[in-house]
């Protein structure tokens, strides 16, 4: 009597359910690995967003976005543009150490623009648990014992903003607020080459 749950195959006597069932399973694991890739190199928010942006400056620029979340945008003439910020944001390489920033600050935004041949301008955001008052007065004593000139300052109830010179090359400026119990403090400073 013949065991109709048996997958063999009479005429030969091989099981044909082995290898078709080996056959699916290699299917479906391509398939998932082509959308994983369409996904990611395609479809990607960072990757979509770059050939929006080339398409815009018609070829004119080259953008990148790296997974950090770093955007970069470099022009055909040299000029380029990095701009980053969230969890992954840190001091930038080319920071001046005249322009201090202290320990333990939450930085939320740096962006640094550079000429081919002129000025390059870094611009950063932070956010800290020391009162409006005392950053304003680390930022005053602190370009001061670095060679910078105070050019001008402002105090409002709800803010600061403060410019300073160095060595007719370097500008930088300082602004200060407060919002929810942080002080937020975003600095800039420009070099002429």
């Amino acid at each position: 009597m013949e065991d109709q749950n048996n997958p063999t195959n009479q005429s030969t006597g091989t099981n044909q359910s082995a290898p078709s069932q080996k056959k699916w399973i290699i299917i479906i694991v391509l398939v998932l690995v082509g959308l994983y890739l369409v996904q990611s190199f395609v479809f990607s928010p960072g990757r979509m967003t770059e050939r929006i942006l080339e398409k815009a400056s018609n070829g004119e620029y080259d953008v990148s976005v790296e997974r950090d979340g770093t955007y970069n945008v470099t022009g055909k003439d040299g000029e380029s543009v990095s701009v980053t910020s969230g969890a992954s944001t840190k001091i930038p390489d080319n920071w001046p150490s005249s322009v201090p920033i202290p320990k333990g600050v939450n930085i939320e935004y740096v962006a640094v623009m550079s000429g081919k041949d002129s000025e390059a301008v870094s611009t950063l955001t932070y956010t800290t648990n020391d009162s409006m008052q005392s950053v304003s007065d680390l930022y005053k004593n602190e370009l001061t014992a670095n060679g910078w000139s105070i050019e001008g300052q402002i105090s409002t109830g709800d803010g600061f903003v403060l410019s300073a010179t160095r060595n007719e090359k370097e500008v930088t400026s300082v602004y200060i607020t407060s919002s929810n119990g942080k002080t937020n403090v975003t600095l800039s400073v420009q070099t002429i080459k």
